[in-house]
Order: structure tokens, then sequence, then C-alpha cells
């Protein structure tokens, strides 16, 4: 099964713990929200729900994501504070088109000493234990 990263909401799923454990071969927890194997906490997301529902790639596609009530808790949901960074990132995908904005993810989401990937949370790479730039250095 292929893996798919770019979220409704905007969000990275590359840089997931979910998906990192599925990438590195540990677990088969998740391949992407958008994908028929995910991790529990994506299968129950209202806003995945939502977004297909209206037949939506992305949440700002919906004219209403400037006052979505249910995007405002998820942005602001102060146990996850990578998910402040979700309007910047569906702006980017507006502006530049998914495949740049995955592309650039990618990227920013492998540390620059050794090429492997972390996550939001991580403040030293899993692999070399140099610095990397967790989900702060985008807020």
């Amino acid at each position: 099964m292929e893996f798919q990263m770019d979220g409704y909401c905007g969000l990275y799923c590359g840089a997931c713990p979910a998906i990192l454990e599925t990438t590195s071969g540990k677990k088969d927890t998740c391949h992407g929200c958008k994908t028929d194997h995910t991790a529990d906490h994506c299968a129950a997301c209202e806003i995945k729900a939502c977004a297909q529902q209206k037949g939506y790639r992305f949440c700002y596609e919906c004219s209403e994501v400037k006052s979505c009530e249910m995007l405002r808790t998820f942005m602001f949901d102060e146990r996850y504070p990578y998910h402040l960074s979700v309007m910047k990132n569906m702006d980017a995908i507006q502006q530049n088109g998914v495949t740049v904005w995955l592309a650039e993810q990618e990227v920013r989401w492998q540390c620059k000493h050794c090429g492997g990937s972390f996550s939001w949370w991580d403040e030293t790479c899993p692999q070399c234990a140099k610095p990397v730039a967790s989900y702060k250095a985008d807020l």
C-alpha cells in the first residue's frame, strides 16, 4: 500500500510518529489519513469526516475554513501545538500546489546530518542524535 502524506487539515503526515513507525518497519500503524489504513486517531477524525463528506481534498476548499469551530479547536488544542501550523501549510499548498509542498515537507522533516526522518516532537534525530528543528521552528 502506498503512503499519502498530506492531511485534509494541512498537517504533513510524514512527521507523525504513527507514520514513522510504519515507514521504519516497526509496526504497520498508518499510511496517511487519506488512505484506508490509518491510525485510530485519524480514523475517528471529525475534520477528515467533514472534508470527505463535502468532497474536499483540503479544508481550505471550504468557504467556512476561516470560521470553522472544528478546525479552530484542532488548531488550538494545547496537547498538540504543532497543529498551529495547519493554516500556514494550507496557504502554501494553495499557492504552490500539493506536490511542491510535499517535496518541501519531506526535506524539512529529514535530519540535515544523516537524512533520517523525525517527528514533530523530536528535538534530536532518532538515528544520529544530532539536533533537529521540531514543530517549534514552524510557529
